[in-house]
């Protein structure tokens, strides 16, 4: 014989749309198609909770690959319950930014010129994470890589000399494995529009004085500037300049 049933469900307190949290539980009994009733049974008390998860525009994705300017991601963020939001923005895992979000205003995450600095080459990965007062959270995942080869340094202004400088001893410090490319020049004659630069690439390397060959300048005043250009070529191991220094008469 095929036996039917169905139950019957009696709520204790009835959903309301986008209500607060509230206390929920279900009375109910059984009932067969010979009209035999179960005894009523009752669920235990449950909190239910009715929060929607905050939102942020876009997409998770992967920004690119960037060596002389830092990644940024521009977002939004919105709560359909229009609760106070919370945004930790990080960078492989260590917060860069923690506040509390305007909804719905545009926002950027970027890193400032000393930040980007200090980011090694490789990939590396952005998090943006919303979190509404009720704990609810959303993250947006962004990835990039850092590829940078090469580093430039070149003074603005030039040292000032009372006389025609003629030699100097610089020192430098740093990595510059096998494979890397290292130019060191120097001119006596910084305050003109066209300096005139030499290499003294060598004698740096070497720990010699450098002579300056050149005799003519246009400024009103002598004065020396250094410029250091450091190429990673075919390098594999650490290269970078740390320090650079000296003296000239």
């Amino acid at each position: 014989m095929l036996h039917q049933f169905l139950i019957h469900f009696l709520s204790s307190h009835h959903l309301l749309k986008h209500s607060p949290d509230f206390l929920q539980c279900l009375t109910g009994f059984l009932h067969d198609s010979q009209v035999a009733e179960s005894s009523y049974r009752t669920s235990d008390t449950r909190t239910v909770t009715n929060n929607r998860t905050p939102a942020i525009s876009g997409s998770n994705s992967n920004l690119g690959s960037f060596s002389e300017t830092s990644p940024s991601y521009s977002y939004t963020v919105t709560d359909a319950d229009g609760d106070a939001v919370t945004v930790v923005e990080t960078l492989d895992g260590k917060t860069k930014r923690s506040y509390t979000v305007t909804l719905g205003a545009e926002n950027t995450f970027t890193l400032s010129g000393e930040a980007w600095q200090k980011v090694l080459n490789g990939s590396h990965t952005l998090a943006i994470k919303a979190t509404d007062s009720k704990g609810a959270s959303a993250t947006r995942t962004l990835t990039f890589t850092k590829a940078v080869t090469s580093i430039s340094f070149e003074q603005t202004i030039a040292m000032p000399a009372d006389d025609m400088p003629m030699k100097a001893l610089l020192n430098i410090q740093g990595s510059f494995p096998a494979g890397s490319i290292l130019k060191v020049e120097i001119c006596n004659n910084g305050n003109d529009d066209e300096p005139a630069w030499e290499d003294v690439t060598n004698r740096v390397i070497n720990g010699q004085k450098c002579y300056c060959s050149n005799t003519e300048k246009t400024a009103d005043s002598w004065g020396v500037k250094i410029r250091v250009n450091l190429s990673r070529g075919t390098a594999t191991e650490p290269c970078y300049i740390q320090t650079l220094g000296g003296n000239f008469g």
